[in-house]
């Protein structure tokens, strides 16, 4: 996996649902659509390209336009890379500063402005040294215009979710709700209202045993790199509602601190995904409560920005 930033233009190559577009848009890598894979060819110093929605970059002959929409490998683009040396320190780094053309051809790829806010250039080959009479009656060298670009190595994070651990959902975790009477549309905040003694033990109990470092272990010797904790805000900050459990936000620290030790120890990065916000942004289970959404009440928007300054506050450094 790779991304490709153009140098003069500081902007990222990603794919776009708008006619399978390939352009340079974003100004930072790791956004949908910025990775791509990278398959060389048989016998040959060419390559192809895939695209985030699993097709391969192609191009039309008659318009010279790049796009990924083609599902078979055979009818991807060939490119080939050509060093750029001339314009740059190679004391820097040259190997991957490169301009891309066709393989086995003169034919390079250029960059042209199809939007200003937000600032889009659509990638395409001068259609001109496409065509067998233009190449041999009217030479063309587009090279000078060709885009100048790098092409950096992205670790693909292949993960992992960790659901119904500090957030038990009925659907994943019916044992949770037991002899409650609550079943299907029950939530931790209502098991937490039915009683709170019974809550508390509960997520404990979770909190000890629905994830441990065997099954960390486990997930990192399978080939997985990369771990999503789903949790709620009130693990991160006292929860002024006395909504859920455990009540001691201390005790829900302690264990994704413990996650992060665990994480290092088997090599695996770890995603914290605020799953429940203050006021429950949806209504369902997976917010910890379902009940009627009230998120966008300045309040709970004030404690959601509480809960993502206690993330970057406690586990910045992991």
């Amino acid at each position: 996996y790779i991304n490709i930033y153009d140098i003069n233009k500081s902007l990222y190559m990603k794919y776009i649902k708008d006619h399978n577009k390939i352009v340079f848009q974003d100004s930072i890598p790791y956004l949908h659509g910025s990775s791509f894979q990278l398959h060389r060819t048989l016998g040959s110093k060419c390559f192809r390209l895939k695209a985030s929605n699993q097709k391969w970059l192609s191009l039309d002959y008659k318009s010279g336009l790049i796009s990924a929409n083609t599902e078979y490998e055979l009818f991807g683009v060939k490119l080939a890379a050509v060093l750029e040396k001339s314009d740059f320190n190679c004391s820097i780094n040259c190997l991957n500063i490169i301009k891309l053309r066709l393989c086995d051809s003169n034919a390079w790829i250029e960059s042209s402005q199809i939007s200003t806010i937000p600032s889009i250039y659509q990638l395409y080959i001068n259609p001109k040294t496409l065509t067998i009479w233009g190449n041999i009656f009217n030479p063309i060298d587009t090279k000078k215009d060709a885009v100048v670009i790098q092409v950096n190595k992205q670790n693909q994070l292949l993960g992992v979710n960790l659901g119904g651990w500090f957030i038990p959902e009925v659907w994943m975790r019916r044992s949770f709700f037991n002899n409650t009477g609550l079943g299907w549309g029950g939530s931790l905040c209502a098991i937490v209202k039915y009683n709170r003694t019974l809550a508390e033990e509960r997520i404990m109990n979770s909190l000890e045993n629905w994830i441990t470092e065997s099954d960390i272990k486990e997930i990192a010797s399978i080939g997985y790199n990369s771990l999503r904790l789903p949790i709620g805000y009130w693990n991160v900050i006292d929860d002024p509602y006395k909504l859920f459990a455990p009540a001691n936000v201390s005790i829900s620290l302690s264990y994704i601190h413990k996650l992060f030790q665990w994480a290092d120890k088997y090599d695996l990065s770890v995603m914290i995904d605020l799953h429940g916000a203050p006021g429950s942004q949806n209504g369902i289970d997976h917010s910890g409560c379902n009940f009627k959404p009230n998120f966008i009440e300045q309040s709970n928007i004030d404690l959601s920005l509480q809960a993502i300054e206690s993330i970057l506050i406690n586990f910045k450094s992991q």
